[in-house]
């Protein structure tokens, strides 16, 4: 299976468990009520903000990191000239 897909599926099945968990602690009836709808809304909407804002500094993080590395490299490479 895709990774990403994998992932994904893997951040639902923990999203629907920890909001589940979180919100719901009855069963008076096969349905949500209004409180216990209103939590999960609020808990996969956190959850998700969440995920994006850790991407985005993962993503951040990735992108100095190889900046990084190409500028130690060009140094590198300069050294290397520098001494022929």
């Amino acid at each position: 299976m895709n990774g990403f897909i994998k992932q994904t599926m893997d951040m639902q099945v923990n999203l629907s468990y920890d909001c589940f968990d979180q919100c719901v602690h009855q069963f008076p009836s096969k349905l949500l009520n209004k409180e216990e709808t209103a939590c999960i809304q609020h808990c996969a909407e956190r959850f998700l903000a969440f995920t994006e804002r850790a991407s985005k500094r993962f993503q951040e993080n990735q992108v100095k990191m190889n900046q990084e590395f190409k500028a130690e490299k060009a140094k590198k490479a300069q050294e290397l000239e520098n001494k022929s």
